[in-house]
Parts: structure tokens; C-alpha cells; sequence
């Protein structure tokens, strides 16, 4: 990391390999396996042993080390007569979209527990660990260390990184022991340490490495704990979205019927509306007509949605309405106008592919800004090395080709099984939502189904569980083979982790509390698309 930082500057480089060595030392970058044993393994860790000797300082910085293998490239998308980033329908909501959506701010947090002293043996248990937990909004998060002799010098050694957000403030350090009992497996509280974000970023090098002494313990003196930690700067991070249906069908006077789905952001609070206008057959209809148009509204929320049979439309963020084509009939495709008629979105069948509901063949073209492709799976930022097709499938990634990106950079992903979203904020949320929505319902008619089984949200009470999506994230162990990371999110602490990493059967479990969703062989036969379609409106 640091020769790579020293190389930067080529003249410094040189004029000091001379001084300390004599000579240029030749740097070689084609060696990369990094597994135990190997040589980048064992270099690297050397390297922090020796650094820790010379300089008393841990060598993992925030922010500075590997992290992993470049994602493998999408394909380049050909320029064509896309329009500029003037366009109104598109662009102006992305300035806009802070003014109803909660921005997320995240850090990034290197921590090592280095060791403990001054513990009372009478007073604790036969083995110590640290228990680490976060100051505010996530109350289950808990992660234990391994497990010390409390009649050794309690030494850890243990580096953690994590990328939390910066609404949970902190985190709180526990020194506790073991029971003595056998069959317990209760832990004494020995002290404990709070660390805020604000401690660290108020520090010249964003980090600290001390002795801290612990409060709340009965022992005189009381204990220390010996903590290293640094962290990033703050940055703005990805909206976090998910699609539930949160009322029934209705029928205004017009005749026609309608269903509705509220956008509930990662604190789950509600944030945008979608309103589904069925024609007057809808319930019994299967084809590219049955849908008249698609609404995305913010402020149409809560009970004032309706009034005298009439929809309080809230303001209109962005629609999309069927566009009837030669090959609709047919069901091979689905064509949508999205805005005011100027993007059109396709969602086609691959000919060649038995499984095209799971990965369909997405296009957006008209005036979407800087040019757009939908590729199926998880790709590029999200890419998860050795996933499966069954992992891969219901997510497409939306990838921006722009002149600092001219090889693409993916914007937002979104899964169509889930109804779950992560846009960046430079990428419009009202076209996201609208893509995921009207592709989902067009899945769900082309395999002549009735309508989309989306989940349920319940009451209020058994959503609010207290945890906070994407409060906190274990960041992946780029040097660990097995992939530490995603066990320890799996099984320690299921909804701190990547969400489009997850299981789909264990993201509906965490995150919709719909237990139909895991019992429903045909939903998971289709990789949880819809459920079976066996429901119909009422008439």
C-alpha cells in the first residue's frame, strides 16, 4: 500500500531506494495470489508485523487497503442519440430527490483490539472476550471476539472492517468474562468504552491507538483495553428501497381498478407510492393492455390517499404507460413509454433460454441522459465472485456509460423477486423504481400469470424490529479465501450485510417478515419471482 503511495511520486521513489538500498527496488505487480502460504500473503502479513515493531502503529488503515479483484467489465454500450443531461424528465429529478428521500452517509472503520490489563482474576471468569455493539439504531448487533485465559496477558490481536452509517454514531466496547458454570453461557460485564465517529474524525490522522480505561466495572483500578482504529471521512452512500403492496385493490367510479405499493426506504419509513391502473377486464386479462399506466407519487401516503372515491395523486415523480407493438400479442416482448413519452423501456424473451424469466433481456433508449444498459445479474460495484445463476437471478444492474466512467459504472441495482433497490445518488430514484416495477409486472404477464404476489408488509409493529438497513455492512476480508465476511454476517447478525448478497429466501425472511414467501414451492420454483398467480381481484 505504501510503496504504491511512494511510487506515486517517481523522483521520491528513486532518490530514496538510492539512499537506503543503493539501487531502484523492482516492484513486481504480475503476482497475484494472494492465498495462505503464498508469496503477496506472507509479504503482506511480514509487512504488518514489521511496521507494528518500527513504528508501535497498526499497518490496516481505512480506506487504504486491498479490496479484492476488480469486478470483470460489462460489455461497452454504443453511443447512440441518447439525449443530453438536460433532459427534464430525467435529470432534474435527481437534484430533487434529496428533498423527499433520507440521505445516507457511511464511514469506514478499521478497529483492532489489541489487548487488556489490569483484570481482576478473582473478580472474572476463566476466558475474556470484547463484545462489540453500536451506539444507536441497530440494539441486536452484537459481535464477540474469540474467547482469552483471563490468567494470560489477554491478548487479542483481532482487526475488524466495517462501513457503518453515520446515524449509529459509535460503537461501545465491552470487556467481559466467561461464566464459571458449565452449562452457563451467561458473561459478566467487566467495563466498557464508548468510541463515537466524531472522537476519530476530530483527530489529524483519523484514527487512535491508546489504552483506554473501562467504566461501569467493580474492579479497583478498573481495567484497560487496548484499541487501535481509523476511519474515512464521510460520504454519501446508496438510497436504500424496497416495494411492498400495503393496501388493498380499489375500484373508483370510472370503473377501473387499481393497486397500490408503498416504497419504504432503509429506516422503513415510507417514501413514495405506486399507483397500478388496471383497465376495467385487468382481473381476468392477460396481455400488454391490461395495465393502462404506472405512477410513481411522493406525498400520497398515509390516509388521505383517498378522498370521495378519489385518488389524492400527491406529486407526480414519473409514469409509464404500455406501448402496444407488432410482437406483443405474441408475448415476446413488452414495450413501456416511462416520463412524458420520451424513454422507452423493452423487456424481451432470449429465444435460447428456457430460464429468460430469471435474467430477461432489458433496453432503455430516448433521453435517459448519458447512455444506459440493463444487464442482468449482479455486476461490476456488486459483483459476488463464485455466485451461482440461482444467486443471480431477479437482479439487473444499471450501468451508466459517462466520460469519466467511458467503460461503464453501475448506478443502482434492483431485484425484481424482491422489490429491493440500492440507487446511487447521482442516478435518478423515480426512473429505478419505475424500470424495477413496470419489468416485474411485464415478467409476471408474459408468463401468463395474473397478477404479481409482492409482499405483504404487515402491520407496523412487525416491521419495526429496530435494526436499521445498511446501518452497518462487514466489509469483505479481500486476503480471506473463505470469505469471512459473509459468514460472519450470516451467522452472527443476518441484516447487517449485503443485501444483495443474501439468499433470496433469507432476504424476504429478514426484511419482509412473510413467511408464505419461504413455504411456497412454486414462488421459490421461480426463484421467488411472484407466487403461484392463483389470486385473483374481486370483482
Amino acid at each position: 500500500m505504501f510503496r504504491h503511495a511512494h511510487q506515486l511520486c517517481p523522483s521520491a521513489y528513486d532518490r530514496d531506494c538510492m539512499a537506503i538500498l543503493n539501487k531502484v527496488l523492482n516492484h513486481d505487480d504480475t503476482d497475484s495470489d494472494r492465498n495462505p502460504g503464498q508469496k503477496l500473503n506472507t509479504g503482506f502479513k511480514d509487512t504488518c508485523e514489521l511496521w507494528e515493531e518500527t513504528f508501535g502503529e497498526i499497518y490496516a488503515k481505512a480506506g487504504c487497503m486491498w479490496r479484492g479483484d476488480l469486478p470483470v467489465p460489462v460489455e461497452p454500450l454504443p453511443v447512440n442519440s441518447n439525449a443530453s443531461l438536460n433532459d427534464a424528465s430525467v435529470s432534474s429529478n435527481v437534484h430533487e430527490q434529496s428533498t423527499y428521500l433520507t440521505q445516507r452517509q457511511t464511514v469506514q472503520v478499521c478497529l483492532a483490539l489489541l489487548g487488556a490489563r489490569d483484570v481482576s482474576v478473582k473478580k472474572a471468569g476463566p476466558t475474556l472476550f470484547v463484545r462489540i455493539q453500536l451506539l444507536q439504531r441497530c440494539p441486536s448487533f452484537k459481535l464477540d471476539t474469540y474467547e482469552v485465559p483471563t490468567y494470560s496477558d489477554p491478548v487479542w490481536r483481532q482487526l475488524y472492517t466495517f462501513k457503518f452509517e453515520t446515524s449509529t454514531q459509535g460503537l461501545l466496547l465491552q470487556l467481559r468474562s466467561t461464566s464459571s458454570g458449565i452449562l452457563s453461557s451467561c458473561s459478566k460485564l467487566l467495563g466498557e468504552m464508548i468510541l463515537t465517529w466524531d472522537t476519530l474524525l476530530s483527530s489529524p490522522t483519523l484514527s487512535v491507538k491508546k489504552w483506554f480505561t473501562l467504566t461501569k466495572g467493580k474492579s479497583s483500578p478498573p481495567p484497560s483495553l487496548h484499541v487501535s482504529a481509523s476511519i474515512t471521512p464521510p460520504v454519501a452512500a446508496p438510497y436504500l428501497l424496497r416495494t411492498l403492496e400495503v393496501s388493498q385493490d380499489r375500484v373508483l367510479k370510472e370503473g377501473s381498478f387499481y393497486s397500490f405499493r408503498n416504497v419504504f426506504d432503509h429506516a422503513d419509513n415510507e417514501r413514495l407510492m405506486l399507483h397500478i391502473q388496471y383497465d376495467s377486464e385487468g382481473s381476468f386479462k392477460v396481455g400488454p393492455s391490461s395495465i393502462q399506466e404506472v405512477r410513481v407519487l411522493q406525498g400520497a401516503q398515509k390516509k388521505s390517499r383517498f378522498t370521495k372515491r378519489k385518488m389524492n395523486s400527491g406529486t407526480l415523480l414519473g409514469r409509464a404507460q404500455p406501448l402496444v407493438k407488432s410482437d406483443s400479442g405474441k408475448s415476446n416482448a413488452r414495450h413501456w413509454q416511462l416520463f412524458d413519452n420520451s424513454i422507452q423501456l423493452t423487456i424481451r424473451k432470449r429465444a435460447d433460454d428456457n430460464q429468460w424469466h430469471l435474467r430477461p433481456e432489458l433496453s432503455l433508449e430516448g433521453k435517459v441522459g448519458h447512455p444506459v444498459a440493463l444487464v442482468p445479474g449482479k455486476r461490476l460495484d456488486y459483483q459476488v465472485n463464485g455466485s451461482t445463476e440461482e444467486e443471480e437471478a431477479g437482479f439487473v444492474t444499471l450501468v451508466r456509460y459517462t466520460p469519466d466512467a467511458p467503460a461503464g459504472k453501475a448506478t443502482a441495482l434492483f431485484n425484481t423477486s424482491s422489490g429491493a433497490m440500492e440507487v446511487k445518488p447521482e442516478e435518478s430514484v423515480p426512473l429505478v423504481v419505475l424500470i424495477s416495477t413496470v419489468t416485474s409486472l411485464s415478467l409476471v404477464e408474459m408468463l401468463g400469470k395474473s397478477r404479481p404476489q409482492t409482499p405483504k408488509s404487515g402491520s407496523r409493529k412487525a416491521r419495526a424490529t429496530g435494526n436499521e438497513w445498511g446501518a452497518v455492512i462487514f466489509e469483505r476480508q479481500a486476503n480471506e479465501k473463505s470469505d469471512i465476511a459473509r459468514k460472519m454476517a450470516l451467522y452472527n447478525s443476518l441484516n447487517y450485510h449485503y443485501w444483495w448478497d443474501m439468499p433470496f429466501l433469507l432476504w424476504c425472511a429478514s426484511f419482509h417478515n412473510n413467511a408464505s414467501l419461504l413455504s411456497d414451492v412454486t414462488a421459490y420454483q421461480f426463484a421467488g419471482l411472484y407466487g403461484d398467480g392463483r389470486r385473483r381481484r374481486q370483482q
